[in-house]
């Protein structure tokens, strides 16, 4: 049996060796433990033996790129579950589109923000961890599925994300409570994982409470 840890771990993929340097400058004066791999495959290695909270995730490396790399994570069914955020120079709009269609719990856009850093991942780590359903090996969670069915509809990328976040959540909260104020619950998961458009979003679909609450209904909000 493992010994719980006492600090969040990050593995940071990177091909560059100064790229992991500023991550784990930005991160382990937070309190985390980082790790760095310089490949794809030192990356797999490194997430079967340490399994961490959390992979940051450089797109654009030779050999298997992240995108690929994070594709045969949530094919895995040992790997699927840990959140991965892409860090990346394309431009926000590809960002947004290549996350979703890969996988990704969200990105961060280089040059790395090292006063920002540590809070993404936060959030992130705490949204992965309301969702206690693993998704099936070779498929995406359901709140993706959700995420690209708003995508399909109209919605842009951003709004669809919040859509499928607060989808997640839903789901989570009605796990916890039974069905009872799901969403008020859900709503206060999004706010202390500083989601906060989830947040706005939620406070907006259960104000006053409802117990219906599928993602559905999320997902016909903002047209």
């Amino acid at each position: 049996m493992k010994t719980p840890r006492s600090s969040a771990l990050v593995l940071a993929v990177d091909d560059e060796p100064v790229n992991l340097e500023v991550i784990g400058a930005a991160l382990e004066p937070e309190g985390f433990a980082v790790v760095g791999a310089e490949s794809a495959e030192q990356a797999m290695s490194l997430m079967r033996r340490d399994r961490p909270d959390i992979v940051l995730l450089d797109v654009m490396m030779p050999g298997e790129t992240g995108i690929e790399l994070c594709k045969r994570m949530r094919a895995d069914a040992s790997l699927a579950s840990i959140p991965v955020v892409f860090v990346t120079a394309l431009d926000a709009a590809s960002n947004r589109r290549i996350s979703l269609e890969a996988g990704a719990d969200d990105y961060i856009q280089k040059p790395v923000d090292v006063d920002r850093v540590a809070d993404r991942v936060r959030s992130v780590i705490a949204g992965s961890g309301a969702y206690t359903r693993p998704p099936t090996p070779g498929t995406r969670p359901e709140w993706m599925e959700a995420a690209e069915r708003a995508m399909n509809a109209g919605f842009d990328p951003d709004r669809a994300r919040t859509i499928g976040l607060a989808c997640m959540l839903l789901d989570a909260a009605e796990e916890s409570t039974g069905g009872e104020s799901a969403g008020r619950v859900a709503a206060a998961m999004a706010r202390a994982a500083g989601m906060h458009d989830a947040a706005g979003l939620l406070g907006r679909l259960f104000d006053p409470p409802s117990r219906n609450h599928r993602c559905t209904r999320a997902e016909g909000v903002g047209q």
